[in-house]
């Protein structure tokens, strides 16, 4: 009975110290998340898929239509150091008992295969004759910023990443109405790259490649909980953008590269990522995945062109060659621009170097020598970046 009492009191007594303890932390993480994100005390992992927030308006419209008091209960409710915990627990509850995908804006497919929603919206809108009416857009464009950096003695050139979606589209149109035609679907990347070459474009289809490996290697290049490539569709695709690279250059301007994988059940945050959008509990199960490692016979340290001004402005995708070629292919000067704008990143290890560029800092790209410009296939001819870098090249 004692013992029983013993414990009694113990347990009270660290809920009360933790009752106590809350506000106190609560102030704490108000304090540092807006100085340090690191600085947060909370308990168990922070939760995916939380975006920034826009700066407090501080006016007194803001005050008389409740907009402010809102914004101020959010950002307390948000500081408690419990709510990740909470939050996991009740959505893996969720998804052990009725199997529920616990984030906005996901689809499952066949085989269980994870995919955004908006990829499939996208595919399912196509229409005949979509690619030739952006092509036509985005051709005036293209050839613009591709002469710009030609007539400086550089080099450019336009690839076109793969989509889950344009890879196993199977596995996911039959979850919902898809009005599209399959002729519609198919046709828009390869008559887009089509006419983008007719008008004397430099382009590289990394989908069409991506997507003739498909019955080929021994596992697929997309993950089934990922929304990107995994690291062997990454290999294939960057290792031929890459020797893509050195042809338009007519010189080796990144070292060619080989590589070898190894496959074990440590799938990286990648390969996960729309599990991590769905912030439960525990770890998913583990699930065969492939890691690649680069080889080059080229000594980076004595290479000529690791010293090259270097930039490639694109999506997730391409972010991922980036690294690549940074790390591996002796591009040591190269820059990654996020979407143009949100983010630039390069170094090793790669990083974040750079965040909201003002238009000083993206003027730094008029006096790149090699510039690769992305679009992912799901995003042809409306990606904004494209427009976004034709009026920074085209500034008097």
């Amino acid at each position: 009975m004692a013992i029983n009492k013993h414990i009694a009191r113990t347990v009270w007594a660290l809920i009360f110290t933790v009752l106590l303890a809350l506000p106190v932390v609560t102030a704490w993480n108000l304090i540092a998340a807006p100085m340090n994100p690191r600085l947060l005390a909370i308990i168990g992992k922070r939760l995916g898929g939380v975006t920034a927030k826009d700066p407090l308006d501080w006016s007194w419209k803001a005050v008389g239509d409740g907009t402010l008091q809102k914004a101020l209960a959010l950002r307390v409710a948000e500081a408690n150091p419990l709510r990740p915990w909470l939050i996991r627990s009740y959505n893996q509850l969720r998804a052990s008992l009725f199997d529920e995908l616990t984030a906005q804006g996901l689809v499952r497919g066949k085989d269980r295969q994870l995919l955004e929603t908006f990829y499939l919206d996208d595919y399912c809108q196509r229409t005949v004759g979509m690619a030739d009416e952006r092509a036509r857009d985005r051709i005036p464009l293209l050839k613009d910023i591709q002469d710009f950096y030609r007539s400086r003695g550089g080099v450019f050139l336009f690839v076109v990443t793969p989509s889950k979606l344009g890879y196993m589209p199977e596995a996911f149109t039959g979850t919902r109405p898809c009005p599209s035609t399959e002729a519609a679907r198919n046709e828009l990347r390869p008559r887009y790259v089509e006419l983008l070459r007719q008008a004397g474009i430099e382009v590289f289809d990394a989908a069409a490649l991506v997507y003739a490996q498909r019955h080929v290697q021994a596992m697929p290049l997309f993950p089934r909980d990922g929304a990107h490539w995994n690291d062997l569709g990454l290999a294939i695709a960057s290792v031929a953008i890459l020797n893509r690279l050195n042809q338009v250059a007519g010189r080796t301007v990144a070292a060619p590269l080989t590589y070898s994988m190894t496959i074990d059940d440590q799938a990286t945050e990648r390969d996960i990522d729309l599990i991590g959008f769905q912030n439960r509990l525990l770890d998913p199960p583990p699930i065969r995945t492939p890691h690649v490692q680069y080889r080059s016979e080229i000594d980076c340290s004595t290479f000529p062109g690791r010293d090259a001004n270097a930039a490639i402005v694109g999506g997730s995708f391409i972010r991922m060659t980036a690294e690549v070629l940074i790390r591996d292919a002796c591009m040591a000067r190269l820059d990654s621009y996020f979407y143009l704008k949100l983010e630039r990143e390069g170094g090793i290890p790669f990083r974040t170097l750079d965040r909201d560029l003002s238009p000083a800092q993206l003027a730094r790209l008029r006096d790149t020598q090699i510039l690769i410009l992305e679009e992912n296939e799901s995003f042809l001819g409306k990606s904004a970046h494209v427009r976004a870098l034709h009026e920074i090249l085209m500034q008097r």
